[in-house]
């Protein structure tokens, strides 16, 4: 039996207490590891290029920055492949929604209800 890779996570969240939560549910599924993080636009962007990760966790509010202009950094790049890209916000407006799937974002959850559908994506990665 072929050995399944793991699925490679970078989390960009400023609150501590989020991330690591984050880090928690990454760890806690199968095949799934984090593989670094950033709290900023400019650190997530640079972070991210360097690190070619299957997946990135999102937060709209950063730092500095925000997690939209993340997503659109990463769509104009020449990333191969590029990475999955799920949005957690707790601003789950419409008008953000769609500016995140606008900009290029795969997924669009609210930190206090659909928590638990990072998961769902991971395992079907």
């Amino acid at each position: 039996m072929e050995k399944r890779r793991p699925v490679r996570v970078y989390i960009v969240e400023d609150a501590e207490i989020v991330r690591r939560r984050l880090i928690d549910v990454v760890a806690e599924t199968p095949h799934s590891e984090v593989i670094g993080f950033a709290d900023t636009e400019s650190t997530a962007i640079d972070g991210i290029c360097k690190a070619c990760p299957d997946l990135v966790i999102i937060d709209i509010q950063l730092r500095h920055g925000n997690g939209i202009n993340v997503v659109h950094a990463l769509k104009k790049m020449d990333l191969a492949p590029l990475p999955k890209m799920i949005v957690l916000t707790n601003y789950a407006f419409p008008q953000y929604q769609k500016k995140c799937e606008d900009s290029g974002a795969d997924y669009f959850f609210d930190k206090s209800t659909e928590f638990s559908r990072i998961s769902e994506v991971l395992e079907s990665m």
